[in-house]
């Protein structure tokens, strides 16, 4: 099972990437991040592992597994019988950057949670690609 959703934000693919990247940072403008926990390094880059408390799911211990600087990373983990691969690309546009974030599921256990995997994952990828659209999109006031 995948999911995934594209979102156009009106900011350079430096702007968008330096939200992006900035791990530790996301419960500030992600909705759906409740805590993240590192037991190591806090940068992103190949080989990060993060423990996330995400709202509607169990915590889950995270391993970057995929990572081209400036575009792209992609992080899995297995819970309760479930294998996820969540992959975020960005990639320049006209009139700024194209993020897209997606989710696959597999496991034994991912055919007995469907229904509920495919609710979260549509909230939840909604909820984090608007999220950082609004965190870097937003103007800045002095």
């Amino acid at each position: 099972m995948r999911y995934s959703q594209s979102f156009q934000i009106a900011a350079p693919i430096e702007a968008v990437w330096a939200v992006l990247s900035d791990v530790e940072n996301y419960p500030d403008w992600g909705p759906t991040f409740e805590r993240i926990d590192f037991p190591g390094e806090k940068t992103l880059a190949k080989g990060l592992r993060a423990k996330l408390w995400v709202k509607g799911a169990p915590a889950a211990k995270w391993i970057v597994t995929q990572y081209s600087e400036g575009s792209q990373f992609a992080w899995e983990s297995n819970v309760r019988g479930v294998h996820s691969f969540a992959n975020h690309v960005i990639e320049p546009s006209s009139g700024g950057t194209k993020l897209t974030l997606s989710i696959e599921y597999s496991g034994f256990m991912s055919k007995l949670f469907a229904p509920m995997l495919g609710k979260i994952s549509d909230r939840n990828l909604g909820l984090e690609g608007n999220g950082l659209k609004a965190c870097v999109e937003e103007p800045v006031i002095i």
